[in-house]
């Protein structure tokens, strides 16, 4: 079974001001980060006091709790929340799967759920470096924004 370290973490102050950047077309300024999915999402406190989820894989936002002590509280006492924010059993998948993120990694995706294509798997999921997924996924949802629902999109890597 996964544990904390394995489906969550702690964002630097310097990783925190860089997706911060990274996703300021979408997510309201001023926030701080309050904990981290290995699978992409970012938790955030915004200066309403509320809690907000921004999910990189997807590239929405959505209001997780009230507040900060509430959000905490949820990841104590809601196996439900802690399920559907920090996907426990698909950590294990990867981890039977040979894939484990290391401290200062995430779990990205080949094809970004966002897509059809995009499946919560083992096999379209790969473990690479916190930045890399977060920045990198901020990049491809913000050339998408404004498609609607159903486009076709051709991605080229280019490096």
């Amino acid at each position: 079974m996964a544990s904390w370290p394995d489906i969550a973490f702690q964002m630097s102050p310097e990783l925190a001001a860089d997706v911060g950047s990274a996703w300021s077309w979408l997510v309201p300024d001023p926030w701080s980060p309050v904990l981290c999915s290995k699978v992409g999402g970012v938790f955030l406190e915004v200066s309403s006091g509320e809690v907000l989820w921004l999910d990189t894989a997807t590239g929405t936002v959505e209001q997780a709790t009230a507040t900060v002590d509430e959000f905490h509280e949820s990841c104590r006492t809601n196996a439900e929340a802690v399920d559907n924010w920090f996907l426990p059993s698909l950590v294990d998948r990867l981890h039977e799967a040979g894939k484990v993120a290391g401290p200062t990694d995430c779990y990205g995706f080949v094809v970004l759920p966002v897509f059809a294509e995009g499946k919560y798997v083992p096999d379209n999921m790969f473990a690479a470096p916190v930045r890399e997924v977060l920045i990198g996924n901020a990049d491809i949802h913000k050339q998408i924004a404004e498609l609607p629902d159903g486009s076709k999109v051709q991605v080229k890597i280019i490096g």
